[in-house]
Parts: structure tokens; sequence; C-alpha cells
């Protein structure tokens, strides 16, 4: 007789996390940074990244408890293993158009603007 037995779900897994090792005096900073009511939600969530990834928790679940993306956890972690330090978490540049107007003339325009008639 043959046993008809269920199928065995296999889980869907990602490329395998990277390890982050996270220095006492950077841990710090960041446990600021992710605790400071007036830092920005983006670098409060960044900085709540790292810290649960130096914990050794997967991307997934990082992801489950911060309420985002497994894509975004990916993101940020990489970038923190790779530089190290709490730079890492700042936004990019971006490419673009160079300014056409020169700083200099952009303040003195905003200063004229702002003054009273």
């Amino acid at each position: 007789m043959e046993s008809h037995s269920k199928p065995t779900q296999r889980k869907r897994r990602g490329p395998k996390a990277r390890r982050v090792h996270i220095a006492p005096p950077i841990r710090k900073q960041l446990t600021r940074s992710s605790r400071a009511s007036t830092a920005a939600v983006r670098d409060s969530l960044r900085a709540n990244i790292v810290l649960m990834a130096g914990q050794g928790i997967s991307n997934a679940e990082i992801a489950e408890r911060l309420d985002c993306s497994v894509r975004t956890v990916r993101k940020w972690r990489n970038r923190f293993a790779e530089q190290g330090t709490v730079e890492a978490l700042a936004d990019a540049r971006r490419s673009g158009r160079p300014a056409t107007v020169p700083a200099a003339v952009r303040c003195e325009l905003i200063k004229l603007a702002c003054d009273r008639p």
C-alpha cells in the first residue's frame, strides 16, 4: 500500500542576510538615534534595522517587526555592513541637473524676498 502524505511546503528563501557587526560607540549612536523623539522617522527606522541586524535577526523578521519591506531592510543592512559607520545610513547623493543659479545669488534673492519693502 502506498501512503499518501501531504507534500511538505518549502519556505521561499531570499539571499542570505549579511552579518552585521556594530562597534560599541556606533551602537550607542544608533540606539540614541532610534529613540530620539525629534529624529526623522526614516533615520529612526534605519537605526532600528541596523540594531536588529546586529542581533542576528533575519531580514524577514525585521521587516515584519518594523512594518516595512524586506527590500528596505536588505538595502540598509547591506549598506551598513559595507561601510560600518553611521554615515552609511544617510541618503546617497542623487544625480540631477547642476544648479544654474549660484548659491550666493540664491541666498541674496531669498534675503530680498524676506525683507520688508
